[in-house]
């Protein structure tokens, strides 16, 4: 019996996207409302309010969750606090362990606020609040393209003595990669541990984190930022010994990858229940991932070989 084998451009999908960075917070208007979303936005957990009960001054709800984790995707975990609503001391969110907003995230009422968040096939979901009864939040999981990639990550900690200014340094060879840049600053360890009372960032000689920005009740702070062929960045944290901060900076990824299959051809006719695919796959600026019959498949040197499966007979694409 012959198995009939017919290879498609649909071959690998190498991960891209090319849309614009993340608004870290916007105003919107309407109760119980995230406003419009753009075509490209998955709902991953609908939007559900969490408040504190008559009668009582505090609240902690466990949710869990089960995510489908799509490669090449951008995970939101967004909170809004609604008009007219009682007032609050305290409101804590985290997903799988790890917080992503405290009190002083919470932001006016009405205001939109977005973190990216690493996502978990499971998790729990996990709101703490204090305040008056009927004090609430709003909180909704997303997910939408991600057109960015991390050029350069680095974890600064407080140590003894007097603040002192810490200093990473880092360039690229080909001039700096395209804009938009993102700064995005974790506060501390992912259980809200180690977090620092006051932080200065500098990127290149432009202050970015500014005396006082940044508290105890922060989990993370995103900045625009401009990076040049060789940057500099210098940060002093004015805390306890131990305190800490980890930075990751973000370019855009503006070009697509490319992809050369060199094995099998194009239509191959073969009695095997294995065939052998091979090729060239890469991308200028972030690096390729692929993905063959929805498998991940390692891309080392630009050059990716996987078999495959062709266990019965008919025309496999």
């Amino acid at each position: 019996m012959l198995r009939r084998w017919v290879l498609m451009l649909g071959l690998g999908v190498l991960v891209w996207s090319a849309a614009s960075g993340p608004a870290v917070g916007k105003r919107i208007s309407g109760r119980f409302s995230f406003g419009s979303t753009c075509a490209d936005t998955v709902s991953v957990r609908g939007v559900k309010r969490y408040s504190i009960p008559t009668g009582a001054s505090a609240a902690t709800f466990s949710d869990p969750c089960t995510l489908s984790v799509v490669a090449g995707r951008r995970y939101l975990i967004e909170m809004l606090r609604p008009n007219g609503g009682p007032a609050g001391t305290y409101a804590r969110v985290s997903f799988a362990g790890t917080e992503y907003f405290g009190t002083a995230d919470m932001g006016a009422p009405g205001v939109l606020v977005s973190r990216i968040f690493t996502p978990a096939a499971t998790g729990t979901l996990q709101v703490t609040l204090s305040g008056s009864a009927g004090f609430g939040v709003d909180i909704r999981l997303t997910q939408v393209a991600e057109p960015t990639y991390a050029v350069t990550a680095a974890a600064f900690q407080r140590g003894s003595g007097a603040p002192k200014w810490q200093t990473k340094s880092f360039a690229f060879e080909s001039g700096p990669p395209p804009t938009p840049h993102v700064l995005i600053l974790t506060n501390g360890n992912p259980d809200g541990s180690a977090r620092t009372q006051d932080t200065e960032v500098v990127l290149n000689g432009a202050q970015v984190v500014f005396p006082g920005e940044l508290t105890a009740g922060m989990a993370q702070l995103t900045r625009d930022v401009m990076l040049s062929t060789s940057n500099v960045l210098e940060v002093k944290i004015v805390s306890a010994a131990g305190t800490k901060v980890s930075i990751k900076i973000r370019a855009t990824d503006t070009s697509a990858p490319t992809l050369t299959v060199a094995q099998p051809a194009a239509v191959l006719v073969t009695a095997d229940t294995a065939v052998t695919s091979s090729g060239v796959a890469s991308d200028a600026e972030s690096g390729a991932t692929l993905r063959l019959n929805g498998q991940d498949v390692p891309v080392v040197g630009g050059e990716f070989s996987a078999a495959l499966r062709v266990p019965f007979d008919g025309l496999w694409n």
